[in-house]
């Protein structure tokens, strides 16, 4: 029963560790005004099946949230496992740009990530920003959502390449 909670232990430290560093970095000089992005990603990170039903419940109703206050933005989510797609696809379908499933059977490697990267680099959709919805396990009991965003510099570099 530890061994999904522990395998995900040692890659906690690098996840805190690049978030703290995109949290402190701002690429926007001092006294300029703070555009808000008007493309963005919502990545949705799920599983496919599983008994935690009142995780993926909880991000496909942020993820909702999101969606129904986008006001004049245009925001396209991304679902990673299943659960994500099937609660977001009756109202939000067209709101998809990509979907993976299969996904989570074994803990999590760069290459996972760089597979998930490349299919939403080559969806077409030139974002600005991306914004990451996950659960991280707290204790075998507890979870909490967590939220990431990255925001790019040269909004057109990754999409124009």
């Amino acid at each position: 029963m530890n061994a999904p909670l522990n395998s995900g232990q040692g890659a906690r430290a690098y996840g805190v560790g690049a978030k703290t560093f995109f949290d402190n970095i701002d690429p926007n000089v001092e006294g300029a005004q703070k555009e808000e992005p008007t493309k963005q990603v919502l990545v949705l990170v799920t599983s496919d099946r599983g008994l935690c039903g009142a995780v993926h419940t909880s991000i496909v109703k942020e993820a909702k949230n999101i969606l129904n206050n986008v006001g004049n933005k245009d925001v396209r989510v991304v679902a990673i496992g299943d659960k994500a797609r099937v609660g977001l696809q009756r109202l939000y379908g067209k709101s998809l740009l990509v979907s993976g499933n299969e996904i989570g059977r074994a803990p999590p490697t760069f290459a996972d990530a760089s597979i998930a990267a490349k299919a939403i680099l080559d969806a077409g959709f030139d974002f600005e920003t991306v914004n990451i919805l996950y659960f991280t396990t707290t204790t075998m009991r507890s979870a909490e959502l967590n939220a990431m965003r990255f925001s790019f510099w040269f909004p057109n570099y990754f999409t124009s390449r």
